[in-house]
């Protein structure tokens, strides 16, 4: 046991908590220190390899360039403080809570992280790479220039962030949350990433293409210019999202959800949209050319202008549509009446008519 270490030990025995103390380039390597409080000790430059800490809070405390390869936290606290260019590849966060700490830099790479908070926090040019993150996360928190790369995200919520500048390449997520986000302009092609959320999140311009979005929430997110070509979407939720001038060629949208979306000049050439619903979409001027629509329900669209060419309908209703000029009439596999659509307009009139 080093003598740093041995020091900080009898401190802790005698109350419990530590103020004002530098260890500025300490050995406490593979410290074991529990339900202690750290108020502004100084641990940068520390060796802190293989140390563990529960139940712990740091006030204002400094990690600086200190070296935490393969720590383990449990459900410790950290308020303010920073954590600048430290490394902790291999560390391990459980039930951990950072508000407003600066780590900017910080390494991270294959870290373990589960069931964890970051508040109002700097983790700009952090090194997340091959991370595995769970259940955890970030509001408020600056991403500029993050690495992400091969990271595992499972049930991560992230908040109000811009994620822009992050490199994402090659992560794979599952069941996570864009709440207020802004990943326009993004290359996330070919991602692995069924179940996620994007929740009013900005996704003009965004790449994702040959993409994993099975059960994808994109409801009310702006995807304007979005590319989306041969992108595996069943169960997607796209109501109320804005796909002007999307290209979406040869995806595949079984199933999804596309009530009152914004499809205008939009590119849907070759796509699957078996059973999809797009009551009340606007998709004047889209292209559809052979796409394929069995038991697509179409009702009330404004598909003015529209082109349809070479694609294939089975029980494909258009009940009240505005539908591009042609031989529709003909068209096989087209209902243009649904009576269920005329009853319920029927019953909606006279409840009207009761009130006026």
């Amino acid at each position: 046991m080093s003598p740093a270490l041995a020091d900080l030990i009898e401190r802790l025995t005698e109350t419990g908590a530590v103020a004002e103390l530098s260890l500025h380039g300490a050995d406490l390597n593979g410290a074991d220190l529990s339900s202690a409080t750290f108020d502004r000790v100084d641990f940068s430059y520390a060796q802190l390899q293989n140390a563990r800490f529960s139940d712990c809070v740091f006030l204002d405390c400094r990690f600086d360039h200190g070296e935490l390869e393969a720590i383990v936290l449990d459900t410790c606290r950290f308020d303010r403080g920073s954590f600048d260019r430290s490394r902790w590849p291999s560390a391990r966060l459980n039930g951990c809570v950072f508000r407003d700490v600066r780590a900017n830099g910080i390494e991270l790479r294959a870290a373990r992280i589960g069931q964890s908070q970051w508040f109002n926090g700097d983790l700009r040019q952090s090194v997340l790479r091959e991370a595995d993150i769970e259940r955890s996360v970030f509001a408020g928190t600056a991403f500029e220039q993050a690495d992400l790369q091969a990271s595992k995200l499972r049930q991560v919520g992230f908040d109000g962030i811009d994620l822009r500048g992050a490199d994402l390449a090659g992560a794979s997520l599952d069941q996570v949350a864009f709440f207020d986000c802004d990943l326009s302009g993004k290359v996330l092609r070919g991602l692995r990433m069924p179940r996620t959320q994007f929740v009013r999140t900005r996704l003009a311009g965004i790449d994702l293409s040959g993409a994993d979005l099975t059960q994808c929430n994109f409801q009310g997110a702006d995807l304007r210019g979005a590319r989306l070509e041969a992108a595996a979407a069943a169960y997607a939720n796209c109501s109320g999202a804005d796909l002007s001038d999307a290209h979406c060629q040869s995806a595949y949208f079984a199933n999804s959800l596309w009530l009152e979306a914004r499809l205008d000049r939009a590119d849907l050439s070759g796509t699957d949209l078996e059973s999809a619903s797009m009551m009340r979409a606007s998709a004047v001027g889209t292209r559809f050319s052979r796409a394929r629509f069995k038991q697509a329900d179409l009702s009330y669209a404004d598909c003015s202008q529209a082109d349809f060419a070479g694609a294939s309908f089975a029980a494909t209703r258009v009940h009240r549509a505005s539908l591009p000029r042609g031989a529709w009439r003909r068209q096989p596999g087209v209902v243009f009446q649904d009576a269920d659509l005329y009853a319920a307009e029927a019953w909606s009139e006279r409840r009207d008519a009761l009130y006026e």
